[in-house]
């Protein structure tokens, strides 16, 4: 199956979802309206930290399914990918 991007509007910003066989969301376009917050504390907030884990027992992830780092090549490809799931917690955090 053949990944797609699906922008969506949000404040005025696009926030880059990709469907493949997951829904991976682009968590550093989602963070952009909230110059305030820091993605990366929020990223490796132990909270965050044990949801990940949580999911990786329940779900059978891997952690590398539900976080990727994306850097150089097409830019709107680039920056930090999140699994659907992960993504409503990071959003939780930011708003």
């Amino acid at each position: 199956m053949q990944n797609s991007i699906i922008n969506f509007d949000y404040k005025g910003n696009q926030i880059p979802f990709e469907r493949g066989k997951e829904v991976m969301v682009n968590l550093t376009a989602m963070a952009k309206p909230y110059p305030e917050k820091n993605l990366s504390q929020i990223i490796n907030s132990l909270e965050i930290r044990e949801y990940i884990n949580a999911l990786t027992e329940i779900q059978n992830y891997s952690s590398a399914d539900l976080l990727i780092v994306r850097k150089g090549g097409d830019i709107s490809q680039q920056g930090t990918w999140g699994h659907r799931l992960v993504a409503i917690r990071v959003a939780q955090k930011l708003n």
